[in-house]
């Protein structure tokens, strides 16, 4: 027996073991990524249950030890209130201390331990769920994933990839073997630099590789949208872009020296192809104002600046890049939103107006109907000459109106 017993938790290591296997594929491991992100709230829920659970195990003795076996002793009365938890209940045996008493009994722990505990455990779990499910839903399928294993494994022995463990070791190296260090690195890659620390990686396989890395951190480092964290950004963009505006003025200043010198040599008026582009902007001065205290650099100087000056940009460039992708995806979602709802108040809008327009239509008509009768009455009798004046300016008038009602009922 018990060689049965310790053999029987083979199948048990077995099970743990494919768990483990399971978390290589988001979509299997679901199940234990649930358990990880509500084993909080399971300790402390486990707890209350635990409680409440031997607090009316102690309550079933007390009621029905005297009268039932299944009830006698601590142990017992365990097991037998874990088999009513499930439905399985000797109500025979529990109605020989009274019906009434066993029902009031049997009623508490059905609304306490079932009804409110056991539905809590399900909320958290199906909580932990939904939030994992959410977050592998993006995840490629266990068929997808096979083949993206066969495409890889075609691509390796053509040479047209490189492997992922081979990348990993040519960016430890280039970090002096200090794994910490490069993880903890805040320096930005590139698919250029990429491509020159991992020897032979395409450039299709760096692009791709770079991609679904910045999607994964991400899926778990990604903060929510404040405006409060762009201020340090944007004032840091402020600053650098002061910075550029002062260099860009003082290589102007440069060039226009330098051509200014040049046309001197010459004897011939050399066209700069320069024109003042911040004097008509907010920052309210020209290049040319700044005076040329240094005298003229050499050309290995203005190389020099001007790789500085391409260096800057780019990296500013890509900070800014990243900064702004972030923050414009929830607010892409958020104008797609207000414009639903913005189209759908135009399209009742629009409805109102064209009820509006019939309304009109019908009054013109009706004030052209009786336009005509006016003037059907002043032609039956016999008016006078100034009565006949005026009928033809009645006449008149319901000419004009029937010409141009239409017109402004279009346009209201």
């Amino acid at each position: 027996q018990d060689f049965r017993f310790w053999l029987c938790l083979y199948p048990l290591v077995v099970m743990l073991r494919l768990f483990k296997s399971f978390s290589a594929q988001p979509r299997l491991a679901v199940v234990t990524n649930t358990f990880k992100h509500a084993w909080d709230d399971l300790l402390h829920f486990a707890i209350v249950f635990l409680s409440v659970y031997f607090c009316m195990t102690v309550n079933a003795v007390l009621f029905f030890g005297q009268d039932s076996l299944d009830f006698a002793t601590i142990d017992r009365a365990l097991h037998t209130t874990f088999r009513a938890f499930l439905g399985d209940l000797n109500w025979d045996d529990m109605r020989q201390i009274g019906l009434i008493r066993a029902f009031l009994w049997y009623f508490a722990f059905m609304v306490v331990l079932v009804l409110i505990i056991l539905n809590i455990l399900l909320v958290i779990i199906m909580e932990s769920y939904g939030h994992v499910k959410d977050m592998a839903a993006s995840e490629a399928s266990l068929v997808q994933q096979i083949r993206n294993m066969i495409r890889r494994f075609g691509q390796t022995r053509r040479g047209e990839r490189v492997n992922l463990k081979d990348i990993w070791d040519s960016i430890l190296r280039s970090e002096n073997m200090d794994e910490d260090a490069m993880l903890a690195s805040k320096k930005l890659l590139s698919a250029k630099a990429l491509m020159q620390t991992v020897p032979r990686i395409p450039r299709s396989q760096a692009v791709r590789t770079l991609a679904n890395s910045q999607l994964e951190w991400d899926k778990f480092h990604h903060d929510e949208f404040d405006l409060l964290s762009l201020k340090d950004d944007l004032e840091q963009t402020s600053v650098r872009a002061d910075e550029l505006v002062v260099m860009s003025a003082w290589l102007s200043n440069k060039t226009q020296a330098y051509h200014h010198e040049l046309a001197q040599e010459s004897g011939i008026a050399i066209p700069t192809g320069l024109e003042d582009p911040w004097i008509t902007t907010s920052t309210g001065f020209s290049p040319r104002a700044l005076g040329d205290e240094d005298g003229l650099l050499d050309e290995d100087g203005m190389e020099a600046i001007a790789e500085e000056v391409k260096t800057f940009v780019e990296s500013g460039t890509a900070e800014i890049s990243q900064e702004v992708a972030t923050s414009l995806h929830d607010n892409i979602k958020d104008m797609e939103g207000r414009q639903a709802n913005y189209e759908r108040e135009l399209d009742s809008q629009h409805n109102e107006i064209n009820g509006l327009r019939n309304i009109v239509c019908a009054l013109s008509q009706s004030c052209d109907r009786i336009g005509q009768l006016t003037v059907a009455m002043h032609e039956g009798g016999e008016p006078p000459e100034q009565t006949t004046t005026s009928s033809a300016t009645a006449t008149a008038k319901p000419t004009r109106l029937t010409q141009r009602r239409p017109h402004n009922a279009n346009a209201r």
